[in-house]
């Protein structure tokens, strides 16, 4: 039994030095740790490789690097976002009504700043305006301003305070006290120019104060939110200068700068939200648009390693560097920045090391397996 033992450790050695001579050997110069990166993932591009293969955080095929992105040489930090637009006004009545007309009935649509939206018929407002029109005649005042006589001029601006408050406008307003009757069908105005990006007015339907009708989205600036790693972070700073490059790379990409770090790290994807605000006048970025965004950052200076070199526990970070023909010594090292596939080592390694970058995980399989046999009690 002992020889079957010492038998089968032979073989393991074997396989697992033939697995390591297989990339180290003949083909050393074919993988050597600075080759050029020919494929990466659209959705991580901070994931690259020199070969065809699958991203390993989202499983999709990489793809070849598209000129424009292989010859940037610019310090970046990349990462797949999703962008956001900075919502404005929620459109709400003052008082319970109905709603007699719709003006705009789908999401899309562009609105001006006091553009009627819909009509609604309310008793209350309609009381209101009753109220209005009858103490502006008794003030004797046109406009129920200042210039009636005594104290009458007091309850007609108190009646169209009261309108104010209602939500009329002052033209609707000023249209009632020159008519001198009520307007049925009050306008609902957008109060502020953008994009409707909700709506829940139907003919018809009662409308509440508590009801939504229309949302509106001032996109002339929107905020992107960017997904960091967590050992990416500690670079940034609010005010750092950073560029959006939109999905498909069919326009130029828009720069702006952080605004804010969101102090919570998500516990599934390692990552923190990162946000930029920035200009869109024309309307090219959208709600939910992704893309990618470059950080403007420091040269990195020191030792740095291509980035599969580093195997990491989750308590410690180490690499195998090899100390002569066929032999590899592990090492722990502490890691710093990460950039472009490269990371930098703050300690443990010194410049000329020679560390293996591909195949160092069965490297790692094959001297543990070592480990437990070498520790195993003796067959018997």
């Amino acid at each position: 039994m002992a020889v079957v033992r010492w038998v089968l450790l032979g073989l393991v050695t074997a396989l697992a030095g033939y697995t390591v001579w297989s990339y180290w050997g003949p083909r050393q110069s074919e993988h050597a740790a600075h080759e050029e990166a020919a494929y990466y993932c659209p959705m991580h591009p901070q994931i690259r490789s020199p070969e065809p293969g699958v991203c390993p955080i989202c499983h999709m095929n990489l793809e070849p690097i598209p000129d424009e992105r292989r010859n940037q040489s610019a310090p970046a930090a990349s990462t797949s976002v999703v962008e956001s637009a900075a919502f404005g006004d929620r459109l709400r009545v003052r008082a319970p009504g109905f709603v007699e007309r719709v003006s705009v009935r789908q999401t899309g649509v562009r609105v001006h700043r006091g553009q009627p939206l819909a009509f609604i018929y309310s008793p209350e407002i309609n009381q209101a305006q009753e109220a209005f029109v009858a103490a502006t005649k008794w003030s004797g005042s046109e406009s129920g301003g200042s210039s009636g006589q005594d104290g009458t001029r007091d309850i007609a601006s108190a009646a169209r305070r009261g309108l104010e408050l209602l939500g009329l406008s002052t033209a609707d307003i000023d249209e009632v006290a020159r008519t001198g009757r009520p307007i049925r069908a009050v306008a609902v105005r957008a109060p502020a120019g953008g994009f409707v990006t909700r709506f829940s007015a139907v003919l018809g339907s009662r409308a509440d104060p508590e009801m939504v009708l229309y949302e509106i989205a001032d996109l002339s600036s929107v905020w992107v939110i960017a997904s960091v790693h967590e050992r990416d972070v500690r670079t940034l700073r609010a005010g750092t200068v950073a560029r959006f490059i939109a999905a498909g790379g069919e326009r130029e990409p828009l720069t702006g700068k952080i605004d804010l770090i969101e102090p919570a790290l998500d516990e599934l994807t390692r990552t923190t939200g990162v946000r930029l605000v920035l200009p869109n006048r024309d309307g090219q970025l959208r709600p939910g648009q992704f893309g990618e965004v470059e950080f403007e950052l420091p040269a990195v200076s020191g030792l740095l390693v291509p980035r599969d070199a580093v195997i990491r526990t989750g308590e410690h970070e180490y690499v195998y560097v090899a100390t002569g023909t066929d032999r590899f010594e592990p090492r722990n090292v502490t890691t710093g920045l990460a950039r472009e596939g490269r990371v930098q080592v703050l300690s443990g390694l010194s410049a000329g090391d020679r560390v293996v970058t591909r195949g160092g995980f069965m490297l790692d399989s094959e001297s543990r397996l070592q480990a437990s046999l070498a520790a195993a009690p003796p067959w018997r």
